[in-house]
């Protein structure tokens, strides 16, 4: 889903929550993102705190400490849940990770639910802007045609090269522009390849 926030286009994804799934989010954690994380209250015990560990400890680790972290308490099936009982979790280790803690019921308390939407607006209005160079926004593009085109994993001297012809040319604008895209998910760049998965 990609999301217009006053000239910021947000781009969200859904995790699946599946112990099946968990091995695969590395691939899309990154630094300078946003995460919200969602507790249901229909399948967890309220003070259970493991899986929010589980999934803190995953994103803290692959972000490198540099992402933000919504918490939504769902309070499905009318089951309460205390606030306060989790911002223990807002101090030591996970205190830069996490934005706010959050308690409603996603299917039917739609005030509270818009109220969180604008609050997630404010902060991706007041956060969400990455540094773009001059010639960045044209280079995206040319990926973006590739992409489209069915290419969908490029090598790092062809990506380099595109980078190039659009006239980002120093090793460091390379290197910056290259992290740039993979924090946008636009070229996303793996330890184990050596190459860039396009998206």
């Amino acid at each position: 889903v990609e999301l217009d926030f006053g000239g910021i286009k947000a781009h969200v994804w859904d995790f699946g929550g599946q112990v099946i799934y968990h091995a695969s989010h590395r691939c899309f954690i990154s630094e300078n993102c946003i995460y919200i994380l969602v507790v249901n209250a229909r399948t967890e015990d309220n003070h259970d705190c493991n899986r929010m560990r589980y999934w803190l400890d995953t994103i803290r680790i692959y972000s490198e400490n540099k992402a933000k972290v919504f918490i939504v308490l769902n309070e499905a099936d009318d089951r309460r849940q205390n606030v306060d009982d989790y911002n223990s979790f807002k101090e030591g280790e996970y205190g830069p990770l996490i934005q706010e803690i959050y308690s409603f019921n996603i299917g039917e308390d739609s005030n509270s639910v818009t109220a969180f939407q604008r609050e997630l607006q404010v902060y991706i209005e007041a956060n969400g802007h990455q540094l773009f160079g001059k010639n960045d926004s044209q280079a995206m593009t040319d990926i973006k045609a590739l992409f489209d085109r069915d290419i969908q994993v490029l090598e790092t001297a062809k990506l380099e090269a595109v980078l190039s012809q659009n006239g980002i040319t120093a090793k460091g604008d390379q290197e910056r522009t290259k992290e740039l895209f993979n924090t946008l998910g636009v070229a996303l760049s793996y330890e184990f390849l050596d190459s860039y998965v396009l998206d």
